[in-house]
């Protein structure tokens, strides 16, 4: 009888730490996402930037100097 109470100590142990990886696991991928979605917002401010230099560009008539800047980089 020992031996099963053992045995299943270590099981319980096993399936614990398995359960503490699986949650670090998930709030690492969790961190990842959210970090990501603040990396999108970051390039969609730049291109919002990058759309209003070349504006300003037009206005202020310096877009020759920056031909080849379309609108997917801008």
């Amino acid at each position: 009888m020992a031996g099963h109470k053992e045995a299943c100590e270590k099981l319980r142990g096993l399936i614990h730490a398995r359960m503490h990886m699986e949650a670090e696991f998930i709030k690492s991928e969790a961190g990842m996402a959210e970090r990501l979605v603040e990396i999108e917002g970051m390039i969609r401010r730049v291109q919002q930037l990058l759309k209003d230099v070349k504006t300003t560009a037009l206005e202020v008539g310096y877009w020759k100097d920056w031909e080849g800047v379309d609108e997917a980089g801008a």
